[in-house]
């Protein structure tokens, strides 16, 4: 199987992660009744998983579908690089506390440093690790348009019920 089509799983996850992100980082923004700290934070973290999905979106998924090493380099800051190896389909980062700190999220951290090191198959460690990545900063905003009640895109009509005296 050539790796660009295990590249595509990356386009529906990133697109979800994409959308909902930005649309929860819009309404907490335009909600006027939603003016506290905790909305901040959501939205907040909320901005920068939209960034991360859309970096898969545009940059990350294409990059893969298209086989192209050469871009891979280029994916550098503050002397964290991230490296796509292509004959793993996986990031790789060097040890620095500049990159180890930022990752925060225990599923994604077991899948990526405890269970893919052991695994042989390399679409397999693709979705323990870079596809893990990318859905875990989709799910965040999708958790939060699902169960933030304030946020709650998909609202279910309330029935009120009459009370009736006896």
């Amino acid at each position: 199987m050539p790796i660009q089509w295990i590249a595509f799983s990356l386009l529906p996850i990133s697109f979800i992660g994409t959308i909902c992100n930005w649309l929860t980082v819009l309404l907490c923004y335009k909600s006027t009744s939603l003016k506290n700290a905790f909305v901040y934070l959501t939205a907040n973290q909320a901005l920068g998983d939209a960034i991360h999905s859309t970096i898969f979106l545009f940059y990350i998924a294409p990059m893969i579908i298209l086989n192209d090493p050469a871009l891979s380099p280029y994916l550098n800051n503050l002397k964290c690089k991230i490296i796509f190896d292509f004959t793993t389909l996986m990031f790789r980062y060097p040890d620095t506390p500049t990159c180890n700190s930022e990752l925060v999220f225990v599923c994604e951290i077991l899948t990526y440093f405890a269970i893919s090191p052991y695994v042989e198959n390399k679409y397999f460690k693709f979705f323990l690790t870079t596809f893990s990545w990318c859905s875990i900063h989709a799910i965040d905003g999708i958790l939060t348009l699902v169960f933030n009640s304030s946020l709650r895109i998909f609202r279910e009509k309330r029935k009120e019920l009459k009370l009736t005296e006896m």
